[in-house]
């Protein structure tokens, strides 16, 4: 099994990639958002930046200041920096957790040089199959996180089940009793997400008279369930990892050049797919995403209850499988959409 800490610097190798093929760093003072460690400090260094100025508003971040390297305790959206001072604003894993995107734009326009770049990225988004973002230590001492194969929140859960209803499902997949409330007050109350639609984050950087601006999405193979489609749409339910860059310009008629690229999308491998462990189906929600009162497809009523959940999640699996056409009328006629 792949350790955390190779899992997180496989995460910076592919972000100082991503960052490689948009921008290329000679010299330069740079700003990274939301550091916890030296790794991505001493990567842009690397790659050419003259010095790295870390922040974040965790007093406990694992950083080890240096002639290149200092650490500065603040909020990314707090006015502690002096105006055009930076040539690069980086900020990884940080568009799923920072609320005020807004502010955030106007800070970095603010603090960058004209002509300064900017790369942020994040993920997963909250509308994505894992955009509950477990990552806790629990009660028990074990650490949940939504990079586990066995990670107790399935695809799209945090979106289908009400507080009760997540807290059913995990008691049947033998959940430890005191962790089972810890996570769900992470996944719906919990303080690191922001909970914000993916195209609401990227209308807050559009491409104008200060920011030219490229949009890339990594995108799941997984379906998402028709009636979440029918709510959200499929873009929003299937962008797993966001990644908004550009640059400030110089001068007001300076043309654009990265916002004339088309938004990229790519196709990433699954890992987590509903299918890739064997659980309990769960029962559809009663809240207001879910069937209320007016269930249509009641063929097996009249079975036992364990029977019959059993029996129509395995109808699912074939349906979906074997007829993708029919997998929304599946779904409309289990969840009671017309």
């Amino acid at each position: 099994m792949t350790t955390i800490s190779d899992r997180k610097k496989a995460a910076i190798e592919r972000t100082m990639k991503d960052f490689g093929q948009l921008f290329s760093l000679t010299g330069g003072l740079v700003l990274e958002i939301g550091s916890l460690r030296n790794a991505t400090a001493e990567a842009l260094l690397e790659m050419g930046a003259e010095s790295v100025v870390c922040s974040n508003r965790q007093k406990n971040a694992q950083v080890v200041q240096s002639s290149t390297i200092r650490y500065v305790v603040t909020d990314a959206t707090a006015a502690c920096f002096g105006s055009a001072v930076f040539d690069v604003v980086f900020g990884r894993a940080i568009l799923e957790h920072i609320s005020q995107i807004h502010r955030l734009r106007d800070e970095i326009v603010r603090i960058l040089k004209p002509g300064g770049l900017f790369y942020l990225d994040g993920g997963p988004m909250w509308h994505s199959p894992r955009g509950h973002h477990l990552w806790l230590r629990a009660p028990s001492g074990r650490l949940y996180t939504f990079a586990d194969s066995d990670c107790p929140v399935d695809n799209w859960e945090h979106l289908l089940l009400s507080e009760n209803e997540m807290v059913s499902v995990l008691k049947r997949r033998r959940v430890e009793g005191q962790d089972v409330q810890a996570i769900v007050d992470h996944v719906y109350r919990g303080q690191g997400q922001n909970r914000l639609a993916t195209a609401m984050i990227c209308d807050a950087f559009p491409t104008g008279s200060v920011l030219d601006v490229v949009i890339i999405k990594n995108d799941t193979p997984t379906r998402p369930p028709p009636h979440l489609v029918d709510e959200y749409g499929t873009a929003e339910l299937t962008t797993t990892r966001l990644v908004i860059a550009g640059r400030k310009k110089i001068s007001l008629d300076e043309p654009d050049v990265f916002s004339r690229m088309p938004t990229v999308t790519a196709e990433e491998e699954s890992t987590h797919s509903s299918s890739s462990r064997s659980q309990e189906p769960v029962p559809p929600p009663t809240h207001s995403r879910g069937p209320a009162a007016g269930l249509r497809f009641n063929g097996f009523r009249s079975l036992p209850g364990h029977f019959y959940w059993r029996t129509r999640h395995r109808v699912a699996e074939y349906v979906v499988r074997r007829h993708p056409r029919l997998a929304r009328l599946y779904w409309r006629l289990r969840y009671g959409r017309s």
